[in-house]
């Protein structure tokens, strides 16, 4: 099935979008997904620009599936991204959002900055305050890390410290109830992990996070022949997993040693080897400079 769709789709271009259908030397089926300049928008809004995405999805044959092809199960290798989200489009959808006013926030608008982002609006803080919470972004282990410089009046006027910490918390609230799997509280403000909220097995690190002409920009990649190395060892490990239990399954008296996993096989440290997993190939790097 996979091969007839090689035939007609290897090699496809269209208004910048080329797809690459092939197998590896491993003899694993795979897509390589290219696109430039991709510009998703509404007629209100600029909206969100691809600026380039690098995508290979690859361990797609599934031998249970009658077509040999099993997205869900598949994995999806971020070479490269980038990423920017226009001012007016974020705002567009803060205006329309109707549980900011469940939480106490009115009138709301995003500014980027070179430096900051800049949230203005209405905080229902025991009284009703109209601030400006200045935010500083930045990439950190992979995740995007908002960082709360301050908080002042509209005027700039520095508002008492329980005002500010009360309107910091009407934000981080916010942010945990549209976010709740990817949103972590830190000191001095909070980290949003994307991975964690992708139902897949997605490996990309945020590289890079700048603001570009009142757009918000998102840059990022992993090296495609070490997660290449990881997904493999993978998936020997879930073939031993399952060789054990069928062999517990085969032999109930045979009791088998099982580590702290409860698996029964050696467990990889993620976080031990995240760098090594998700370094983009040199060939990939984002071409933006500070």
């Amino acid at each position: 099935m996979l091969d007839a769709i090689i035939c007609k789709l290897n090699q496809l271009f269209l208004y910048g979008l080329s797809i690459n259908i092939h197998k590896d030397d491993a003899g694993e089926k795979s897509i390589r997904l290219k696109i430039k300049d991709l510009l998703i928008k509404d007629e209100q809004t600029s909206g969100v620009m691809m600026e380039s995405l690098i995508l290979s999805v690859v361990a797609l044959e599934s031998p249970g599936q009658e077509c040999g092809i099993d997205f869900q199960n598949a994995s999806y290798v971020v070479e490269k991204l980038t990423l920017l989200f226009s001012q007016d489009w974020v705002n567009h959808i803060l205006r329309n959002d109707d549980t900011l006013e469940k939480h106490g926030i009115r009138n709301v608008e995003v500014d980027f900055t070179p430096d900051v982002v800049r949230i203005k609006g209405e905080f229902k803080a025991g009284i009703n305050v109209k601030a400006s919470v200045y935010l500083k972004l930045e990439a950190e282990d992979g995740k995007l890390r908002i960082e709360l410089d301050k908080v002042t009046a509209l005027n700039k006027i520095s508002l008492p410290r329980f005002i500010q910490r009360a309107v910091i918390g009407i934000l981080e609230k916010y942010a945990q109830e549209k976010l709740p799997d990817g949103v972590s509280l830190i000191e001095g403000g909070f980290l949003i992990d994307f991975l964690s909220m992708v139902p897949v097995d997605l490996h990309l690190k945020l590289l890079k996070v700048y603001m570009d002409d009142e757009n918000l920009a998102l840059q990022g990649g992993a090296n495609l022949q070490k997660a290449l190395e990881k997904i493999r060892l993978r998936k020997q490990m879930e073939k031993d997993r399952e060789s054990l239990d069928r062999t517990a399954q085969a032999e109930p008296g045979n009791r088998h040693h099982v580590n702290s996993s409860g698996n029964g096989i050696a467990v990889v440290n993620q976080e031990d080897d995240q760098d090594d997993q998700d370094e983009p190939d040199e060939n990939n790097e984002p071409s933006r400079q500070e």
